[in-house]
């Protein structure tokens, strides 16, 4: 059992991984190589799809800017729906 002895690895030497995801016959596989030594840490099959993962890196890395947006988009929708009702009883 393979994943067994990687459980088994001593990663603590390693300080600086570079994470990514790579593509293998066009599916998504999270990868993590140690920066140092080019040792490869992990590689595993993406649970999720690579839109759907990037969407979550950008989210992750402009957080501030993603909640300011929503929040403004959420008044826009607010005030879209006050003009309607305004608009539905001035007819």
């Amino acid at each position: 059992m393979l994943w067994m002895v990687l459980l088994r690895k001593d990663l603590s030497g390693i300080r600086q991984g570079a994470n990514d995801e790579i593509f293998q016959c066009g599916k998504p596989v999270l990868t993590g190589v140690d920066a140092d030594t080019g040792y490869v840490y992990l590689l595993q099959p993406a649970a999720r799809s690579a839109d759907r993962r990037l969407r979550h890196i950008l989210k992750k890395k402009y957080a501030d800017a993603y909640l300011e947006i929503e929040s403004i988009l959420k008044g826009v929708k607010r005030a879209s729906s006050l003009v309607e009702n305004l608009n539905g009883r001035l007819r």
